[in-house]
């Protein structure tokens, strides 16, 4: 297939998280696909959505790592546009993530909008046969710039660019669809795909440098991997990931749903890498959890976090 009818997914090697060293390899990451200029206009809001799964320091690697954050941030304003960061956190705020990252005194300093997401507007997810409440901040942004964590998921074998998404599903909701859907795991894996078709993303740009392997989202072992992915297909990221770590797509419910209902460019064939090829990164398979959890959560789970949301509320009236 010709170069110009595939989807450019953008691949750069980064071992530090140092700001100069960080700044040029996303410089060098974005070049190829026209610069965060292609992205980001003069006075435009721009939402950065990170994976901020939980309340735990940078050491853990569960969450986007701060620096990357603090890096897009500056690309955004070199570009005129004004950056927010906004999430919903399965465990926690994210003032709580923040604070836990040592973000909130530059939070402060350069004057960036931090947002939970309460507010939503209900969407149908036809593939997946539910409804979603979608943050509303995700919705109204100019431009959302999509940032996950490369990571091994112990409910969905791997997390990337379509599951970060779901952190876009306001609060306790998210919980809600565990509850509601996980024992339909076809229908689950669509809901995340339909998610991310409401969303639009209009860039991606995946945390590689430090992954999360053997459990995640939460709890698992760092691992170093050096590596930034970028691209504006979520589908096409995510299966670009597979192949680095050595893991095969079908294992992954997301890539079947998306293979299924027909969404982005999931062949690697139809994939035009650009920057690091891959047949030059030689990682080891990233090691994949040893047991699956269901995706379900009881009852109970929700009843606990909806009683830590209300707690969490009165103390701060």
């Amino acid at each position: 297939m010709d170069t110009q009818n595939k989807t450019p997914v953008s691949v750069q090697r980064c071992h530090t998280y140092r700001p100069p060293d960080l700044d040029s390899a996303l410089e060098r990451l974005l070049a190829p696909l026209g610069g965060i200029e292609a992205y980001v206009q003069p006075g435009q809001r721009v939402l950065l959505k990170p994976n901020w799964v939980a309340a735990r320091p940078v050491e853990y690697a569960c969450n986007t790592h701060p620096e990357l954050l603090k890096a897009v941030t500056r690309l955004v304003r070199r570009a005129g546009g004004e950056a927010m960061i906004g999430d919903s956190p399965g465990i926690g705020s994210v003032q709580k993530v923040a604070e836990k990252l040592s973000l909130l005194d530059w939070l402060r300093t350069e004057n960036v909008p931090l947002i939970e997401f309460n507010a939503a507007v209900a969407r149908e997810s036809t593939h997946g046969h539910c409804q979603l409440k979608l943050a509303n901040e995700a919705l109204d942004a100019d431009v959302l710039i999509n940032l996950p964590k490369l990571k091994t998921h112990q409910q969905l074998v791997m997390t990337g660019a379509v599951k970060n998404l779901f952190g876009c599903v306001k609060g306790r909701h998210k919980a809600w669809l565990h509850y509601a859907m996980g024992h339909r795991e076809d229908d689950f894996a669509a809901m995340l795909i339909d998610n991310m078709l409401a969303l639009k993303p209009a860039l991606t740009i995946m945390d590689g440098v430090t992954g999360l392997q053997r459990g995640g989202p939460i709890n698992g072992e760092p691992v170093e991997l050096g590596l930034l992915l970028a691209g504006t297909d979520c589908v096409a990221i995510d299966r670009v990931m597979y192949e680095i770590c050595g893991v095969d797509p079908q294992l992954v419910f997301v890539h079947r749903a998306a293979e299924r209902i027909g969404a982005g460019v999931h062949q690697l064939e139809q994939i035009d890498i650009l920057g690091e090829p891959l047949s030059g990164i030689g990682l080891p398979p990233i090691i994949l959890p040893p047991v699956l959890i269901p995706i379900s959560f009881s009852l109970r789970h929700i009843l606990r976090g909806l009683w830590r949301q209300f707690r969490h509320f009165w103390l701060h009236i």
